[in-house]
């Protein structure tokens, strides 16, 4: 297993991560590769990014209040007024690491089934859900676990 400390704490880090809450993990819902109907994004709206980590199969943001996006596919991010550019995990560089300490400000899910996340340094991160065959990223909240 990995590790990394975030908010002060010692966390192990998996490719698929398991609820730190305590709470039973939830299946993953009928349309695996869509958001479920029930899924609101703006419940991670204020959530403040802590850890930024790359591995060799996920790049993973962990926000406060046990919140964890992990990337397994393709994302974009840009900075505010610049063009987005395209990576793919594991990315061969990234300025992702301007997030940490930024807050989600905007988070929508576009039609395609993309996660869109605007931040309070300016900064955009899309996570793409672009491959019919594999998890594209995860969200983990106290409550939920989706996968796209």
């Amino acid at each position: 297993a990995r590790f990394a400390i975030a908010g002060g704490r010692l966390r192990a880090l998996s490719r698929l991560p398991q609820c730190r809450s305590g709470a039973p993990r939830a299946e993953p819902h009928a349309k695996m590769y869509e958001f479920p109907e029930d899924f609101d994004p703006s419940s991670l709206v204020r959530r403040e990014v802590e850890l930024v980590s790359f591995g060799g199969s996920a790049v993973i943001v962990a926000f406060d209040k046990d919140t964890r996006i992990s990337i397994f596919g393709s994302y974009t991010h840009s900075q505010e007024g610049a063009h987005a550019e395209l990576a793919q995990v594991p990315p061969q560089e990234s300025r992702l690491m301007r997030l940490v300490g930024a807050k989600i400000t905007v988070a929508a899910v576009e039609s395609d089934s993309t996660l869109a996340l605007r931040f309070s340094n300016g900064d955009t991160l899309r996570c793409l859900a672009d491959s019919k065959h594999y998890e594209c990223f995860t969200i983990e909240t106290p409550t939920k676990f989706v996968v796209v």
